[in-house]
């Protein structure tokens, strides 16, 4: 036997002996208490069990024994052991130059391939499935246990639940905890692409349906992105892995962490006009170009950038000016209509492109007469910050959109690709406003689904071995900040609940106490609970009265609430209900509705 073999199944079975020690130890091992709780001749003894089996399964079934295959699993066990034990980005990129280290030592050898095993198209459709309802679950259940755990606020989860119980009741989307008064949302955003889950929320009228519903509109994109490889030529095997990256790409489940919002729609629907172009079937890519419009008013500036894509690489004048037409025209309408009866655009978010009070036009100018100031903001996070926030913030935010996809996006030698990535600089770079460059908010999913086209384009053009070598890297990278990003959520969500299951459902119990036809102030992180009815406001924004006020005496809360409590008793307020130092319902007998 070589001794690269020798060499192999060493590291193969010391990668499987330090995950099992790492799984059984309750010590860091960030910590040198972590080495020497580890008994060294128990550590050797295993090491050379393993080894030794591995040594007999290879004897005597040499045609299905590969070394190569057990070494990457074994490290993939490891890395993954490593950052589920530990959760450290920068341990998280360090591993990922190990992975493509043994990875693209494995692809120059050809050791990668599964050309034996077969994957025709009922397979792949069975695992794509099967990756869509995975992913639905995990995204579903973190965000469904933050509602169970009355870990949802008000903004924005209260809002869009009081917005659909009124859209069901009168199919109009008016909220009053908003902006402390009637108010149709859509005079703050320019939604109707809401409406498309209203039909389910009918059947099954509770916060919980937004919820699954947005987890299942995400996951979706799997299908999309699985034709969109099928059309570039990337064989099953490879789609399905790519359809893996993208169903547990951590941006997607972490962009839930504040619950549903209107840009959940973005992902699969951007990915269908895509595919559609792709197809060249023109009629439904207008149709979902018309739908991603819908999502919200500056959903039209996704759009105009594909159209300048179509324009300027695919050669397609035709239909790349009339998509671009559509978009503009689009924009202007709705910015116009917000400006005009709604609350305006919010332009806050850009306002270190605009000059005094030059609004929205101000920006596109900026942007076209002074690229050079453009740039200088695009990695700069506030004046503030010092050097090490600076990088902490911009940077690591392209490090977490780019790393799990090997940075396929922008491996390409046409230039003219490179206009899919103005999403990223646009909408997320240029922003002060620290949300848009943070993944655990909802203002990822479009530029998403740019960078998973690209990856698909970018891969396609790439030799098989190297196609391999990125999709193999890609999937454990992704498994990775899965674990770093998205599984501690789910550990905390899922444990809170399961700990306290008896103490949420006599919360829910003494919030049911109050008549739904009752007007009702209440704290942010109990009012989802009250969403279905017409009148409620936040007790921390309101001017308002009402017959009801609900405050939270969970945690951080108290103090807010003592103050709140203090201020309605002096108003002739009640005690109405209370529960176990949690929750107190106070009321109003004297309450007239004006």
């Amino acid at each position: 036997m070589t001794l690269n073999k020798w060499i192999r199944r060493f590291l193969a079975s010391w990668c499987f002996v330090a995950s099992g020690a790492l799984l059984i130890s309750d010590i860091d091992y960030f910590n040198l208490e972590y080495t020497n709780s580890v008994d060294f001749i128990i550590f050797s003894a295993v090491l050379i069990s393993i080894g030794g089996f591995l040594f007999v399964i290879d004897h005597f079934f040499k045609k299905i024994f590969i070394d190569d295959k057990v070494l990457a699993f074994s490290v993939v066990v490891y890395v993954i052991t490593l950052i589920s034990k530990n959760n450290d980005f920068y341990t998280y990129i360090a591993l990922c130059t190990v992975v493509a280290v043994v990875f693209y030592y494995l692809s120059i050898k050809n050791t990668l391939s599964l050309d034996k095993f077969k994957f025709p198209n009922f397979v792949a459709y069975i695992s794509i499935g099967v990756i869509f309802v995975l992913s639905a679950f995990f995204i579903g259940k973190i965000t469904v246990l933050r509602y169970m755990t009355f870990s949802s606020p008000n903004y924005d989860f209260g809002i869009f639940s009081q917005m659909f119980y009124n859209m069901k009741e009168h199919l109009i989307p008016v909220t009053t905890c908003e902006r402390d008064g009637l108010l149709s949302h859509f005079a703050v955003h320019i939604s109707p692409i809401y409406y498309l889950l209203l039909p389910f929320y009918m059947i099954f009228p509770s916060p919980i349906t937004l919820q699954v519903g947005q987890a299942v509109l995400l996951a979706s994109g799997v299908f999309p992105l699985y034709f969109i490889a099928k059309k570039y030529g990337i064989s099953n095997k490879l789609s399905v892995l790519m359809c893996t990256v993208y169903a547990f790409y951590p941006v997607l489940a972490a962009g839930t962490f504040y619950d549903i919002h209107e840009n959940c729609f973005l992902t699969p629907l951007l990915l269908w006009v895509f595919y559609f172009f792709e197809k060249k079937k023109y009629i439904p890519m207008y149709v979902f170009v018309l739908l991603v419009c819908m999502v919200k008013e500056d959903a039209a500036i996704y759009i105009a950038i594909f159209a300048l894509y179509i324009l300027l690489s695919r050669k397609k004048y035709i239909h790349g000016g009339a998509v671009l037409v559509i978009s503009v025209v689009y924009f202007l309408s709705v910015t116009a209509i917000l400006s005009k009866y709604g609350t305006g655009v919010m332009t806050s978010r850009y306002s270190n492109y605009i000059y005094g009070d030059s609004g929205l036009f101000g920006m596109m100018k900026t942007i076209f007469v002074n690229p050079g100031y453009v740039f200088t903001q695009i990695f700069k996070a506030n004046e503030n910050l010092n050097v090490r926030e600076f990088l902490f913030d911009k940077l690591t935010y392209i490090m977490y959109m780019f790393l799990p996809l090997g940075f396929l996006p922008v491996l390409s030698k046409k230039t003219s690709r490179f206009i899919l990535l103005m999403p990223i600089l646009l909408i997320n770079l240029m922003s002060m406003y620290v949300y848009q460059y943070n993944i655990n908010f909802q203002y990822n999913f479009g530029t998403t689904a740019f960078l998973f086209y690209l990856a698909v384009m970018n891969l396609s053009e790439m030799k098989l071995p190297t196609k391999r070598f990125m999709l193999s890297f890609c999937t454990v990278s992704t498994a990775m900040l899965f674990c770093l990003v998205v599984m501690p959520k789910y550990n905390y969500y899922t444990d809170m609940y399961s700990e306290s299951k008896e103490t949420y459902t006599q919360m829910n119990e003494i919030l049911d106490t109050i008549p739904d036809d009752a007007s009702v102030i209440c704290s942010t992180m109990l009012l989802p609970h009250l969403s279905s009815r017409e009148i409620l406001y936040e007790d921390y924004y309101t001017s308002n009265d009402a017959e009801y006020v609900v405050l939270d005496y969970r945690g951080g809360w108290v103090g807010q609430s003592t103050r709140f409590y203090n201020e309605y008793i002096s108003r002739g307020y009640v005690v109405y209900a209370e529960y176990e130092d949690m929750i107190m319902i106070l009321h109003n007998p004297s309450y007239t509705e004006e």
